[in-house]
């Protein structure tokens, strides 16, 4: 979701939380909503999110990169961890 309504309270939330954002993926935001209302909300715990990312998007998309793409977002999320 791109930020498009400087207006919208989705902005303002977001923008107390960072004034930076630009845009916001759908899917982890539902996945942060969904923690949220099952735990406090205000909680110290951080997130971090790694996208495996295989093409782009365009006419020639296709599936032939997901394996690794996979693979690489599995090692930065193992250099992540402590």
């Amino acid at each position: 979701m791109v930020i498009a309504d400087a207006g919208s309270e989705n902005f303002e939330e977001l923008k107390a939380f960072n004034d930076k954002i630009l845009a916001v993926d759908l899917e982890v935001r539902g996945l942060v909503q969904a923690y949220d209302a099952q735990n406090n909300p205000q909680d110290e715990n951080g997130w971090a999110i790694v996208f495996g990312i295989s093409d782009h998007a365009g006419l020639r998309k296709s599936d032939d990169h997901n394996q690794v793409a996979a693979q690489h977002a599995a090692q930065v999320l193992r250099h992540l961890l402590p």
